[in-house]
């Protein structure tokens, strides 16, 4: 039976909550005795993290420097020349660094460098990969500004003719012809972010496709029950293998698949039409003997860097969609998770707070507000906004 004021609803959740703060707090004790559990391989680094003191999280950045300085500093974790003085706390981009602005080298370079001073202080800075990354990698510039093609056309990747002139002779001919195929002023950018090129290479190397942060779950669209059965670690695995262009680990590629249908809202960026094998499946598997083939599990609007389930306008808790993502929680072990990717007028969480939505269309390409989500052992959740800091509860859909 409850305890008196307690339904029986609200008892299983308080429950839940437990057991997952109970898994956080075990994870957290491995990584403390285990110092392996963190290594980084030639898988990448692991998906999981011990929780934090502080955890911050904003959404799609889309070139805009201006903007993401702007929001940090909301967060009081960098300084007014862009210097990092938030100690150890934690900051998680959500993907989209790429496409709809004139800066993203200079953002990536931005990120990176608060990471190396965040680190000297006990903290970190962790980007995710976003559907433009992958695209961009995919050698799709759909979204890509003339300064976003300017930007690698620039002094540094003249001089570098002679390097990338071989990394172009060394690409697999398929990908040669894709790259002979664009008009010239794209070719730079080509060189440099098709897989096995060297932003592609870093772009590997320092993001990921999920990240686990204590009992917080991040990915840029969303997660379903059948991505973690596939395995968390495979899927961050064998996307950089592909970004990398080398061969993925023998995985076996078995995969149960059954998701629910959810509704997705209409959207203004069109999904890559492509002919292609569920993920998974032994067509899935005779494409990935191309090591510059993109995995399966990266195409199509459910994948997790495409996915909008969990980010419709009016999301009811009742939803099949809500269902989908408790199960996914359940099965990845984890409170809630974090998404970008969708635009959304504030950042607000849905689901009864399962999952919170941080895109806010911060980047001049949208005009949308600077907003900074914050989980924290002091505070709970709350949002660093240009108007105050607003409790978490605020921000809740019915």
């Amino acid at each position: 039976m409850a305890s008196a004021g307690l339904t029986l609803v609200d008892w299983k959740r308080t429950c839940e909550d437990a057991l997952h703060r109970l898994r956080a707090d075990v994870l957290a004790s491995l990584w403390k005795v285990r110092p392996a559990f963190a290594r980084v391989t030639a898988a990448g680094p692991s998906v999981r993290r011990p929780a934090v003191r502080r955890l911050l999280a904003l959404g799609d950045v889309h070139g805009d420097l201006a903007s993401l300085r702007k929001c940090l500093s909301l967060a009081n974790v960098i300084n007014e020349n862009g210097e990092w003085i938030g100690g150890d706390a934690v900051v998680v981009q959500v993907g989209d660094v790429f496409d709809r602005g004139d800066a993203e080298r200079a953002v990536l370079h931005f990120l990176d460098t608060l990471d190396r001073q965040a680190r000297e202080r006990g903290g970190a800075v962790y980007r995710l990969l976003g559907n433009h990354e992958v695209m961009n990698v995919d050698l799709d510039f759909r979204y890509v500004t003339p300064g976003g093609f300017a930007e690698f056309r620039r002094r540094d990747w003249e001089l570098a003719g002679r390097a990338l002139e071989k990394a172009y002779r060394e690409l697999p001919p398929v990908l040669r012809q894709r790259v002979k195929a664009l008009p010239r002023e794209q070719r730079a950018r080509a060189m440099a972010l098709a897989p096995g090129c060297p932003t592609a290479r870093l772009l590997a190397e320092r993001g990921q496709l999920v990240l686990i942060i204590g009992d917080t779950l991040f990915v840029h669209g969303g997660l379903r029950p059948d991505h973690v059965a596939y395995g968390l670690e495979r899927l961050n695995a064998e996307t950089r293998a592909w970004m990398e262009r080398r061969a993925a680990a023998a995985w076996s590629t078995r995969l149960p698949m059954n998701p629910r249908k959810a509704t997705i809202p209409r959207i203004t960026e069109s999904v890559p039409r492509v002919g292609v094998a569920r993920f998974g499946s032994t067509a899935a598997a005779a494409a990935a003997a191309d090591v510059s083939s993109k995995p399966e599990f990266l195409k199509g609007s459910r994948s997790p860097v495409w996915m909008r389930t969990y980010s419709a306008p009016h999301l009811r808790s009742d939803s099949d969609a809500c269902r989908e993502l408790e199960e996914t929680l359940r099965r990845a072990g984890v409170r809630r998770m974090v998404v970008g990717h969708t635009p959304q007028v504030v950042i607000n969480g849905a689901c009864r707070g399962r999952v919170w939505r941080v895109d806010t269309g911060m980047s001049a390409a949208y005009g949308g507000a600077c907003e900074v989500l914050e989980i924290s052992e002091t505070h709970g959740i709350r949002i660093f906004t240009d108007h105050g800091v607003v409790r978490g509860e605020r921000r809740l859909l019915p």
